[in-house]
């Protein structure tokens, strides 16, 4: 593919990966760092878009067990209150609020756990994404130059 198929191609694919792509084949023809510096900026913006959806997982985990533990601490009063009231120490007076609390509990650690392994299975997602990208950047900017290179070589030895 010439420079206008790739910048087409990149347009047509509207991915993360293409658009970083895009950005060094826009900027064929400058220094390295300049390239680099692109890129860097480019992927940056990416990996900002992907990481903003995913601190939303990260909350939720972190606040469901929050949750739970509230409610955990509601059951337990409204059982002892209920013990404090009847004067009885019986399992009925004290059921319906451990039962409340369990359930709470229980219910914040349901949410909590699968949301936490999802946060850090897509934040190794992005980690991969950070990877593959930078090795795309260094083989892009080195082939350019090993291409450049052979080009001005041609260039000298047809003189």
């Amino acid at each position: 593919l010439d420079r206008g198929g790739v910048e087409a191609l990149c347009r047509a694919n509207p991915s993360s990966a293409a658009r970083v792509i895009r950005t060094a084949v826009e900027h064929i023809g400058e220094t390295r760092e300049e390239i680099e510096l692109a890129v860097n900026n480019t992927a940056q913006r990416e990996i900002h878009l992907m990481r903003r959806y995913i601190r939303v997982f990260a909350v939720i985990a972190a606040v469901a067990p929050l949750l739970g533990l509230l409610g955990t601490v509601t059951g337990m009063i409204q059982a002892f209150r209920e013990v404090a009231s009847s004067g009885l120490g019986s399992g009925q007076a004290l059921a319906p609020g451990i039962y409340k609390a369990l359930v709470t509990t229980a219910g914040g650690l349901v949410v909590a756990i699968p949301t936490l392994m999802t946060h850090y299975w897509m934040m190794s997602r992005v980690e991969g994404f950070v990877h593959r990208i930078d090795n795309l950047v260094v083989d892009f900017v080195e082939k350019f130059r090993g291409a450049k290179a052979k080009h001005r070589q041609e260039e000298q030895g047809g003189i």
